[in-house]
This record gives C-alpha cells, sequence and structure tokens, in this order.
C-alpha cells in the first residue's frame, strides 16, 4: 500500500510519548484542525493524507514544531 504522508509514525511516536490516546489528541485539536479519531489515526497509520492546517493543530497539541513531525 502506498504511504499517503510522512508524517505519521512520528505523530504516533509523539503522541504515546506523552501519553495521548487517539481520542484524547482528537478530542484536543483547535476548530481549525477538526479530526476524529478514527482520521487520526488514519493518518498515524499513512492511509489518509494530511493537510497542511491539521498538521499545524496537530503540532500544537502535541507541543512540537511542525517541522520536528
Amino acid at each position: 500500500m502506498e504511504s499517503k504522508n510522512i508524517v505519521g509514525r512520528q505523530i504516533r511516536r509523539i503522541r504515546i510519548k506523552k501519553k495521548m490516546t487517539v481520542h484524547d489528541l482528537a478530542s484536543a485539536l483547535p476548530p481549525s484542525a477538526i479530526l476524529c479519531a478514527g482520521e487520526v489515526a488514519e493518518i498515524e497509520l499513512r492511509t489518509r493524507k494530511v493537510y497542511d492546517f491539521e498538521l499545524l493543530g496537530i503540532s500544537k497539541v502535541l507541543g512540537v514544531s511542525i517541522e520536528s513531525l
């Protein structure tokens, strides 16, 4: 299967390190980057594309820079 993004593994690694569930991450996203837990899981599994505004929201919730993802 073809990967849809290059950041999914890093997002998952950081989320787990911060002891967050996929649901925790999805629930904490700002209104500009609303994703359900299933969509976050798809991004982490690299089966879904991630848009720049979603990536910005994810990076803010995880407390990391976009570049580190």
